[in-house]
């Protein structure tokens, strides 16, 4: 386990292995809301979200949302987003909601996790291509 995994978040998954050892169950379900430039949320995706998923990626089905608090509205015939740090915050979001229909989830979970180190949104896209 990597010295930045969350503990807690690392043991409660291990039990539900644990649980689901051998019975046939299907992967535990994980859904997680964040956003591209929020400071909490790169430091949840990068310090427990990814390394757990490296370690458990057998046992865990993740549903990632990059939308967090963001609002959108119709305007025109076309929907407008705003998201709570910004326009930038929402082109992150769009890159790697695109990037999550584009890859498996291991390259999706790497390449978000490379985003949110850069701390940057859509700027570290461009670096990683």
């Amino acid at each position: 386990m990597d010295r930045r995994t969350s503990p807690m978040l690392f043991v409660a998954l291990m039990a539900l292995a644990r649980l689901t050892a051998g019975s046939g169950a299907e992967p535990v379900k994980v859904s997680v809301y964040y956003e591209t430039l929020c400071p909490d949320s790169q430091r949840f995706f990068s310090d427990q979200l990814f390394p757990v998923f490296q370690e458990l990626r057998d046992i865990v089905t993740l549903d990632t949302n990059a939308y967090g608090k963001a609002v959108d509205f119709m305007l025109g015939g076309t929907y407008v987003f705003v998201c709570q740090h910004g326009t930038a915050e929402c082109e992150g979001n769009m890159m790697v909601g695109c990037a999550k229909n584009l890859t498996t989830e291991e390259v999706f979970m790497a390449f978000t996790d490379c985003v949110m180190e850069e701390f940057t949104g859509p700027a570290a896209g461009p670096v990683l291509l």
